[in-house]
This record gives C-alpha cells, structure tokens and sequence, in this order.
C-alpha cells in the first residue's frame, strides 16, 4: 500500500524518487519483485471489481463454477449455471466460449445418457461452427483489405478480387449469418468504397451498420468503441458529400451516446468528447462560423489542455483544428499554443505524417498573417522537412504556394502563377481524394480567398 499510495502522487512515474524516498528499507532492495506483486494485486482487485460488469468476467466465473461443480457431483447445479452462460453468450454472439459451454453440457447429457438433449447439444455446436467460420472468413477478408490499404492502397484490380472474397462467402444461409458477419461485410464494402472515391457508398455501409447496431442495443454496450468509431465515419462522409445540416444531427446523437446507453467507461467518454469536439470545429470552418469555432475553442482548451500524450493521435487531430479556428478567427496567440503542442509532441506518439505537415504549413500561413519576422527561418524549416518525406506531392505543391504569396504576388505574373499552382493542388486532390480519408484544412482555399485568386 505504501508502494502503491507513493506512485499514485507521481504525475508521471519516475523510479529513482522512489528509492530516494524509501532508502534504507528493505523491501526497496528488490522494487521490481515489489512492483509486480503490487501489479497483481491491482489486476485481482479490478477483476473483483468488473465481476458483474463485463460479459467475460461473468462468463469465467460461472464456467469455472459449473466445473467445480460438475466435479463434486453436482450436475443439475452445473447445468443451471451454464445455460445462463450460454444464454447471454449466444445474444453476444461469442462463439468460442459458445463452444466451450456446450461441449461442457455434452459432458453431462452424456453421463446422464441422455440421447434426446445430446443430438440437440452437438445440432447446436455444429451451427455455431458454421456461424463462426463464416464471420471469421468475412473478418479475415475485412483485415486484409484494412492491411492492403495502409500498406500501399488498392488498385482497381485488388478491389476486384477483394469483392470476388466476399461474394463467395457472403451472403451466407441466413441460418448461418450473425450479427459480426454483417458487421465485417459492411466494414469490407466501406473500404472498398473509400478506394474508389465511392462516398455514398460508404455512407450506406455507415448507415447499414449503425441500424445494425441499433436494431442489437447489447453490442452497443458491449463493444461502445465500435459504435462510435462508425458514427464518426457517418460524420465525416457527411462532410464530404456538404450535408452539414445532417451532420451536425448526427455531432448531436453522438454527443449524447454515454447517457442513452448508459456506459460507465472513462476512455470511451473521453473519446466521444474528442471526436464530437473535432467534429463540431471542422462544421465551424466547413460553414464559415469563424466566431463560433473560436468561442468552442475557448470553451473546451482547458479540458484539451489537462489531457495527457496517452490520450493518443486523436488528441493531435482535435489541436490542429484548434488551431485552425483560432488562426481563422486571428487569435495568433492561441493558434501558436496548439501548433506547438501537435510540434513538441513526444516522438513516442505515432502522429499521421500528413498531420504533422499541415501543422507545419499552418504555422507559416499564421506568421505570414501575424506579420511575424520568423517566417523565411520557419519556411526553410519546413521545405527542409517536408523534403525528407516520400511522397506528399499535394503538401508540397501547398509549400511551392505560400513561397510565391509571399514572395511573388507583386510580380506582373505573379498571381497567374499562383493560380496555376492552386489548381493543380485541387486536381492532385480530386485524384487522391484525400478529402474523403480525413478532416482537411483547405490551404489553397483560403489563399485563394486571401488574395483574391482564382484556381
């Protein structure tokens, strides 16, 4: 308790002031022992804790309890327990431990002799084997377009064969189908969408998933994050397709997600406020309601402010747009404060390349803005970083624009140029269709608007 009350003060822990601070005492000559009984100890206290709470903990202690009393001869009461086991199993929809229930009933039809209940017993494993392979096949398709994707994209052929998967497995018989083959298929089909710029077609994937969802409430409360990470996806296809009036709905829904389904879960409220919060400044921007993003900026930094780098990349995209309101609503102030958080971020954090060059690039737009002396020192830095990376040709194009705003505007040809500049930025976007992955701050946009160009 002493170990664990003297680590709990830390804010970050540092070992070495805990040896200062039980020098000479006895158990501190062997802290790593130490901190793993201490380690154990929190993990037994939490299990205790989460018994009732969670489908898994439940689901361990009555199976163990059905065995030990299998083991004494009590088999009624052994079967009593594993049928409320397998009851919310089957609502969940977790096969593994499905299996392992009913083999565990099989074990006792067959003492009992029992001829009528075992061929039902093995009936029902065999259909939630065939449940399980099919949702496991439609996952693994889902896995392998998500790898494919973040490692090099997908050609049009890829998607053709990725499609071809899938018709082979799915649409199964609709005895064998599930709530998670579903899930994957739709997961699958959004994917491929993303690849061919296809947005309303992932919106229909979104929508499909979230009535699945809705149509299976236990889900919602058993995987939340799942949830949640689909209503965001629904957001921001929103965003690309202009439907702001619906998006800001679905921002509202979402933000009321923790009471309707009444989830008790610190991560996954912290998360809600993350990204309804990202959410509600990119409307801000996207509507040109720059007052109204700089008021929301104000009103939530200090809650931003207090989250630690744990928090995870997600906090980075929320800093940038930020900065991004503040910088549109010219408070240069704080528009530095959250561009120098996304900057000086611990190496550790695996912050999206793109996201790091955007911040970048935003910092030069606000010391050009500001009129800040800084500003060739700055750019040199950033030509210098952003050369480093592979790839990026839109990034790049957008540094190549602000060198000529700022240097070249004057010039007879220099707006002609600039111009040129910015319309090959938006066709290289067309072709990307960046916008469509993730929130974007259009840089080209508003240089356009700042000096009166036209793309």
């Amino acid at each position: 308790m002493r170990l664990f009350d003297a680590i709990d003060e830390q804010e970050e822990y540092e070992e070495h002031l805990i040896k200062k601070k039980f020098q000479g005492e006895v158990f501190i000559r062997h802290l790593p022992s130490e901190k793993s009984y201490l380690f154990g100890m929190i993990l037994e206290s939490l299990n205790a804790f989460y018994k009732e709470k969670n489908f898994l903990t439940c689901s361990a202690a009555s199976i163990i309890s059905a065995e030990i009393l299998y083991d004494k001869g009590l088999f009624g009461m052994s079967l009593k327990l594993l049928k409320k086991a397998k009851k919310n199993a089957i609502l969940l929809e977790k096969f593994p431990i499905l299996l392992l229930i009913l083999r565990m009933e099989t074990l006792i039809y067959i003492k009992d002799e029992d001829g009528k209940k075992l061929r039902k017993s093995i009936r029902e494993e065999r259909k939630v084997l065939r449940r399980f392979r099919v949702y496991s096949r439609i996952m693994q398709v889902a896995f392998d377009i998500q790898v494919y994707a973040q490692e090099d994209g997908l050609s049009s052929l890829e998607i053709e064969k990725f499609e071809e998967k899938i018709r082979k497995f799915y649409p199964p018989q609709v005895s064998d189908n599930s709530f998670w083959a579903q899930y994957y298929y739709y997961s699958s089909i959004a994917l491929l969408d993303t690849f061919r710029h296809n947005a309303k077609g992932r919106m229909q994937s979104y929508h499909a998933i979230k009535n699945l969802m809705e149509s299976s409430p236990q889900f919602i409360t058993e995987v939340p994050l799942i949830y949640l990470i689909n209503y965001n996806n629904l957001v921001n296809v929103m965003f690309y397709l202009k439907e702001y009036e619906e998006a800001g709905n679905l921002i509202y829904r979402q933000k009321i997600l923790v009471d309707q389904y009444k989830i008790e879960n610190k991560i996954f409220s912290e998360r809600v406020f993350l990204n309804t919060s990202e959410s509600e400044l990119y409307l801000c921007y996207k509507t040109n309601r720059v007052q109204d993003g700089l008021q929301l900026v104000k009103k939530i930094e200090e809650r931003v402010f207090e989250m630690k780098q744990e928090t995870g990349p997600i906090l980075m995209d929320l800093c940038f747009f930020m900065a991004v309101c503040s910088f549109l609503g010219k408070d240069f102030k704080r528009t530095t404060f959250w561009l120098n958080k996304i900057l000086r971020t611990d190496k550790t954090m695996q912050i999206r390349m793109e996201l790091l060059i955007h911040a970048r690039l935003l910092y030069l737009l606000m010391l050009h803005a500001s009129g800040d002396l800084l500003f060739y020192n700055r750019l040199q830095a950033t030509r210098r970083f952003i050369s480093l990376q592979k790839g990026y040709l839109i990034q790049k194009k957008i540094l190549e624009a602000i060198q000529i705003m700022k240097d070249d505007l004057e010039l007879p040809k220099g707006k002609n140029k600039l111009s040129k500049i910015l319309d090959s930025i938006g066709k290289l976007e067309a072709v990307s269709g960046e916008e469509m992955l993730n929130k974007n701050f259009k840089f080209q946009g508003w240089i356009a608007n700042t000096f009166k160009v036209s793309p």
